[in-house]
């Protein structure tokens, strides 16, 4: 099922979290949404087992980090693009000034493992490391 949640003529729905604001602009086959983080806030650090997402860096700075440890940093500005595959661990971090992503994924919106949070929220504990490297073959 297609859900237009933003046609031009309807606000997209907004969602407030501990690290800033989502916005919901479409999901269907895909989902559109808008990721506006505080300055030095972050996101859950979080793996989707389905989930492709591609950001596209709208405005501000920070940095996506990917594996269990931030192995790989991409530096975020103004027009970055980075894929970011399903099965990769990763956590969003915005720098001093903030930071608002576009998100274009695949609709699966709800596919989120959280791995480490910095505001407490409940990990997937019934999702342990080793389990999840087992799932992810390595």
């Amino acid at each position: 099922m297609t859900q237009t949640i933003f046609d031009g003529n309807v606000s997209p729905m907004v969602v407030k979290k501990d690290w800033g604001t989502l916005r919901i602009c479409y999901v269907g086959k895909f989902a559109v949404q808008i990721i506006d983080v505080l300055p030095n806030e972050a996101l859950s650090l979080q793996v989707h087992l389905q989930k492709d997402e591609v950001y596209v860096t709208f405005e501000g700075t920070g940095r996506l980090e990917m594996g269990m440890h931030g192995e790989a940093v991409h530096l975020l500005s103004k027009g970055v693009v980075v894929h970011v595959p399903h099965r990769t661990v990763h956590r969003l971090i915005a720098e001093e000034n903030g930071i608002t992503i576009v998100e274009v994924s695949t609709g699966q919106i709800t596919d989120v493992v959280r791995l480490d949070d910095r505001y407490g929220r409940q990990i997937n504990r019934d999702l342990d490391v080793s389990h999840y490297l087992k799932i992810l073959g390595k």
